[in-house]
């Protein structure tokens, strides 16, 4: 009705119903197989795959709020007040209320699967397909919580993407944003105070101006990528740790021993975990090897 009454683009529409369409049409005809099964456990069963078309939707949700907000900002516009209208004629909730909803269904089939398993007696012929649906469910609730902290660690990164100064390349289907802060670097001439953000495999590092970050260095963690914490440090005490790349060598100083720590263990825990991928690659190239042996071996016999 909206885009009928050309209140808004078509663009702003997909934008913020997304895939709307798609979950009713899911919802239409899981109530009709729930209308006529007398067994909830086995009807939920057959849908429950399909619930995972959810998490899209989810992801999009701060998009639409964001381009809701944008569009009903005067609220003397044509859409806001179409939406006021609306929300006085049917004493219901506001379209930003309504659009939450899908974002709650999964969880409250948890809860509702949960409760209904509680007052199933022990021997009714659904409570196995009750209670092998309640895993399907909680499963898919899981996939849907990571699939939507996956997306908004992404997010984290596209928007630290454009805080610098110079356009710059973060954005990977891999890379998230693990912390951020700031740090002294000891440098030979004068110790400086940047911005650092750390990602799940690089380390940036910048000053801040008045309205954006101007990079100073972008540091790759690879399998070369060194952290050392340093114990009573003549001139920092326990307040600073060591970098060592391929690239770029230093000292950074915190504020305190605790941020200090804190940092150390971010950064040990991205490198540990190269070093573990290092070592299964070998190990794999080394399987194989051994495999090619065996087959010539055996050509030769």
């Amino acid at each position: 009705p909206l885009q009928e009454r050309k209140l808004i683009s078509a663009h702003d529409s997909q934008t913020i119903f997304s895939d709307i369409e798609t979950i009713i049409q899911l919802n239409k005809h899981f109530l009709g197989t729930l209308k006529t099964s007398d067994e909830i456990g086995s009807a939920m069963m057959e849908f429950a795959p399909y619930f995972k078309m959810y998490s899209s939707y989810i992801n999009n949700h701060e998009k639409a709020s964001s381009s809701l907000m944008r569009l009903t900002q005067n609220p003397r516009n044509k859409l806001s007040r179409f939406l006021q209208q609306q929300y006085m004629q049917h004493s219901g909730g506001t379209l930003q209320s309504y659009l939450i909803l899908p974002i709650q269904r999964i969880p409250r089939y948890e809860l509702c699967l949960k409760e209904i398993i509680k007052l199933t007696p022990s021997g009714h012929a659904d409570l196995d397909n009750l209670q092998t649906c309640y895993e399907a469910i909680c499963a898919v609730n899981q996939s849907i919580n990571e699939q939507v902290r996956e997306f908004e660690a992404r997010e984290k990164v596209r928007s630290i993407e454009q805080r610098f100064e110079d356009k710059i390349s973060l954005v990977t289907p891999s890379r998230i944003f693990i912390r951020e802060g700031l740090m002294t670097k000891i440098c030979r001439k004068k110790d400086v105070k940047y911005v650092f953000i750390l990602l799940s495999d690089l380390l940036l590092y910048g000053e801040q101006k008045e309205k954006a970050i101007k990079l100073h260095n972008l540091i790759e963690i690879d399998v070369f990528f060194r952290v050392q914490k340093l114990e009573h440090n003549r001139l920092y005490g326990d307040k600073c740790f060591e970098i060592y790349s391929t690239r770029k060598s230093f000292l950074c100083l915190c504020d305190n021993e605790q941020e200090r720590d804190e940092w150390y263990e971010a950064i040990k825990h991205i490198v540990d975990g190269e070093q573990d991928k290092r070592n299964n690659r070998n190990v794999t190239e080394l399987e194989i090897r051994s495999q090619e042996e065996f087959v010539r071996v055996l050509d030769v016999a």
